[in-house]
């Protein structure tokens, strides 16, 4: 039972929420504009994007193991800063390693199915694609070093992740399975974003050039912002433009504990050890905006 609890830590599981809701509102999309329902391929791509995400997670801790970024992080808490199992011996970084391979080989074997049952280059280049993303985003060239893995990390977790999902129920790529990614991509980089704030000194001092150490605390709160009013924005298009149902405007209600996350940064920004409010109210706003999401694709009026 030590173990299963260590590798839960390792893997960082309660973040997998982010990948699965990502297929969950990806497929709900489909359903909604006339794809049957196949739950068998669903099953199977929901298991693969999240093992991607397993893979991506364990490959962060070791390659940011490798930098000493996460050692030199005196402000790590539950949501930034890695698991911390490797800094604190209590799984070698060899297995670690090993572990996130496995979790993309799961992948790859979720891949495989899903191309023999439904055929295409789709599938195939939107995991790879995704792999690459979650891989590279700590290994070198390393990606969140150079400033773009924001950038990776809405791709892969928005239009890629919801893309590949509504190809595998629709049996078909429309841009609906791709701008349906967009807002929830977005939300996803938020946490990012939020997160990177008690990570700042650390970052720095590793030559880690997220896009809070390029632009300052005072600039990434601003970014921070700007991130949500265009989730926001895209989603009143969205719904405007008939690619979403009314009753996505319900999202809206998940505005309030985004507007606190960005005014907790605004008072606490300088102050890390205060900052797990604002990394969960974005988790929250995150896994509430995309449950609302996909109920209103199941359920909403057109």
């Amino acid at each position: 039972m030590r173990q299963a609890l260590l590798w839960f830590r390792a893997l960082r599981a309660p973040f997998f929420a982010a990948s699965a809701m990502s297929v969950v509102v990806g497929s709900a999309a489909a359903w909604r504009f006339g794809a049957p329902r196949d739950w068998a391929a669903f099953a199977f791509a929901l298991v693969g994007v999240v093992a991607l995400h397993a893979g991506a997670n364990l490959a962060n801790d070791y390659f940011d193991h490798v930098t000493a970024s996460d050692a030199a992080n005196p402000c790590h808490n539950a949501f930034s800063g890695g698991s911390r199992v490797i800094q604190e011996g209590l799984i070698p970084a060899r297995k670690i390693l090993a572990a996130s391979w496995m979790s993309f080989v799961v992948a790859a074997g979720c891949a495989a199915y899903l191309e023999a049952v439904r055929g295409g280059w789709e599938i195939p280049v939107l995991g790879c694609a995704g792999l690459a993303l979650g891989f590279f985003y700590t290994a070198p060239p390393r990606l969140s070093y150079l400033g773009l893995g924001e950038a990776a990390v809405f791709l892969a977790f928005g239009p890629l992740a919801t893309g590949g999902a509504y190809f595998v129920q629709a049996g078909r790529m429309e841009w609906a399975g791709f701008l349906c990614g967009v807002p929830v991509g977005l939300f996803v980089a938020a946490i990012l974003v939020v997160n990177e704030f008690p990570d700042f000194d650390a970052d720095k001092a590793a030559g880690k050039k997220t896009l809070i150490v390029r632009l300052g605390l005072g600039r990434g709160l601003f970014l921070c912002g700007a991130i949500y009013a265009a989730a926001y924005g895209v989603t009143a298009a969205l719904v405007a433009a008939g690619a979403a149902p009314q009753a996505a405007w319900w999202t809206f209600a998940t505005a309030p504990p985004a507007a606190f996350a960005v005014f907790r940064l605004w008072r606490r920004g300088r102050e890390p050890a205060r900052l797990k409010a604002s990394s969960a109210a974005v988790i929250l706003t995150h896994l509430a905006y995309s449950v609302i999401l996909a109920a209103a694709y199941l359920v909403g009026g057109a």
